[in-house]
């Protein structure tokens, strides 16, 4: 039996003949794998418009169809619903600068699994058990009884295997062991995902991620490790800012850290991508403190008009913060 929000969904999409498929600012891989999973499900339902106002990173432009548009204009008008994937605000969807999820008339639908996700859509449907976006939308597309289809199938694996880490970290539930079962038998491309997630690094990220190794920072009795990106590593490596996502994980490995920052100075301040690699210590408290949010245990932020020595100190106060109510709490 359906759930209330498949039903809610189902009508939704019943009552749709246009639609615009958005997801998050600086897409990751379950941004790309939402957005495209319900572009290939749901195009032999209604016509859909899958759009991104930026790049995917280098390992996903192969997953790109045809159909996306990357940057230009957007007609609202040309709408009749807008879906919204896997972005936990309106601000951070990526649309043409200067417009807005408010300017377009049609209805909105939002499908996520941030937790401070306010539900920001007519109809919301936010999931933080789910461990991607991309669990969330095969749950409701198999309750409404949409086909998946290969390419569907791959997108969302793509999703899920980036958000878990590979299954390795705490998000995995048995339910996303189960829907990516269901996902291979409905022929999603196994070896295509992990070749493009896992095997798939140029030399210069190589290189780049052996330095930010050599250069992270060990504080706080080695529970909190951080590095710096710096435009300056960037440009030594010729590494492009938007293939770096995965960087966090070279220095996640660090035996007794509990709070992972990665640094990245940017025009207007510092941004912030922190890891919880403890269960029991959720970071959405320090990204809520710099201005972020994002899950409990892999948040981020981005602190306006402050120096890097001020984001380090920031990081640190607030880290300490939430470390020392850890040991409190036991």
């Amino acid at each position: 039996m359906a759930s209330a929000e498949a039903l809610s969904f189902q009508l939704w999409l019943a009552e749709r003949k246009n639609i615009l498929l958005l997801t998050h600012a600086r897409p990751d891989g379950d941004a790309i794998g939402s957005l495209l999973g319900a572009f290939y499900a749901l195009r032999n339902v209604c016509t859909v418009h899958p759009f991104s106002n930026d790049r995917f990173p280098a390992r996903y432009h192969a997953y790109a169809p045809k159909e996306l548009q990357m940057g230009g204009k957007l007609d609202p008008a040309a709408y009749d619903g807008v879906l919204c994937l896997d972005s936990a605000t309106e601000e951070r969807l990526s649309l043409p600068q200067g417009m807005k999820l408010s300017h377009f008339s049609g209805a909105h639908c939002v499908l996520d699994h941030h937790i401070d996700n306010p539900g920001y859509a007519a109809l919301s449907i936010v999931d933080p058990t789910a461990a991607a976006a991309a669990e969330l939308l095969y749950r409701l597309l198999s309750e409404c009884e949409v086909e998946i289809c290969a390419n569907a199938a791959t997108a969302m694996l793509l999703g899920i295997v980036t958000d878990t880490g590979g299954f390795r970290f705490a998000n995995t539930t048995p339910t996303t062991f189960h829907t990516a079962a269901a996902l291979l038998a409905a022929g999603a491309d196994h070896n295509r995902v992990m070749n493009s997630v896992f095997f798939n690094d140029p030399p210069g990220l190589m290189r780049l991620r052996a330095a930010v190794v050599e250069g992270m920072k060990v504080e706080l009795d080695g529970r909190l490790v951080y590095f710096e990106v710096t435009d300056e590593l960037l440009a030594r490596f010729d590494v492009d800012p938007r293939n770096t996502e995965d960087l966090i994980e070279a220095v996640r490995v660090a035996a007794g850290a509990v709070i992972v920052c990665r640094l990245s100075k940017v025009n207007d301040g510092v941004r912030f991508s922190l890891r919880s690699k403890d269960p029991s210590v959720s970071i959405i408290e320090i990204a809520h403190a710099i201005g972020g949010g994002g899950h409990r245990l892999s948040a981020g932020a981005h602190a306006k008009d402050v120096t890097m020595v001020q984001a380090v100190e920031l990081l640190r106060t607030e880290a300490k913060k939430v470390l020392n109510g850890q040991e409190g709490s036991h």
